[in-house]
């Protein structure tokens, strides 16, 4: 039996024990509002975490790269480790940047979009500097030719994702 359910029922039972003309009034309004609010709760999409997400993609790498317990324990740490500092970074200064230019870009002078281009840039820099970091760790454990399977898994895997996210939204556009 579902929470929402259940909370119904604890409702009408309260609303039953008090006067029986207000219990006619009232449980027709109280049953049709928590069935709203149920059905709002359960209905609002959840996101993942970026911890889930990392989860999910580093079991999908090192099952891909065949690789032992061992190897697979290893791989996660170092990458998981790298794959957080690069998404730090992205979200205190790639989204701060754009949010504050996205909000009103009417506003933005030459000379401001200069400097927002030139930090954007320099961002990037970095992020591939993390990359290569990254690359450079997992060199440490594992040969070039596994580090290649996992750059090329590693793109298969965001598409695989990016077709799933746009199926579930045009499967939600369609309940609609």
């Amino acid at each position: 039996m579902s929470i929402c359910f259940q909370t119904q029922i604890r409702w009408m039972n309260i609303i039953y024990s008090i006067n029986p003309l207000i219990k006619s009034i009232m449980t027709k309004k109280i049953s049709l509002l928590i069935l709203i609010v149920c059905q709002f709760a359960w209905a609002q999409p959840r996101k993942m975490s970026f911890d889930k997400m990392i989860a999910l993609k580093s079991d999908y790498l090192t099952e891909k790269m065949e690789l032992n317990d061992s190897e697979s324990a290893i791989f996660k740490k170092v990458y998981s480790e790298q794959e957080r500092k690069i998404h730090e970074f992205r979200m205190e200064n790639i989204r701060a940047n754009k949010k504050q230019f996205q909000s009103n870009p009417e506003s933005i002078t030459e000379s401001m979009a200069e400097i927002h281009i030139q930090e954007i840039q320099t961002h990037k820099r970095t992020i591939l500097a993390m990359e290569e970091e990254k690359t450079a760790n997992l060199l440490q454990y594992f040969s070039s030719k596994q580090i290649v399977s996992m750059m090329i898994h590693e793109e298969r895997f965001r598409k695989e994702l990016i077709r799933r996210i746009r199926d579930k939204k045009r499967e939600n556009n369609h309940k609609d």
